[in-house]
């Protein structure tokens, strides 16, 4: 027997949901697909899942399941991949509407983020863009870890 159409619209935070995960930023902006590992001190309070996606950028997804207090969690991420900063849509108790907010400032791989009771957060890590620098007495151009030679100069990596 087939299932009937739903009568109604989903709730707004049902909504909400699902653009965290596949349209964070109103452009196509997603969870990614690997699942990578987490740990989590305070599952009481706090969910946290991580993915990359296929550009290697990692993303968190990060509850903050308090009724009533802000939540400040404490961020590591390992790995050899330095990031700068993440980018960071929320919703929260007092709106379903999936809203920009202040970007998470990294040092060492490290940050804090202060989140509102009931918030529901996407930050999104993009992966450093190479630095370049004209390299004018090299005989080989090395790229993403490849050395490939070249006969005159060339933009090397660092």
């Amino acid at each position: 027997m087939p299932l009937a159409p739903p009568r109604h619209a989903p709730p707004l935070y049902v909504s909400a949901t699902f653009n965290l995960y596949l349209n964070y930023d109103g452009n196509g902006g997603k969870f990614g697909a690997t699942s990578v590992a987490e740990t989590d001190s305070d599952t009481v309070n706090s969910s946290v899942y991580t993915s990359v996606d296929t550009a290697n950028a990692l993303h968190l997804v990060v509850l903050n399941k308090k009724l009533y207090r802000d939540g400040q969690p404490q961020f590591q991420i390992a790995g050899s991949t330095i990031y700068p900063s993440a980018q960071v849509y929320a919703f929260d108790a007092n709106s379903s509407a999936l809203t920009l907010r202040a970007p998470a400032a990294l040092t060492n791989n490290r940050f804090s983020y202060t989140l509102s009771p009931l918030t529901a957060a996407i930050f999104s890590y993009r992966r450093p863009r190479p630095t370049r620098r004209f390299c004018s007495s090299s005989s080989r151009m090395s790229w993403a870890g490849r050395s490939i030679p070249v006969r005159s100069a060339a933009l090397a990596r660092r």
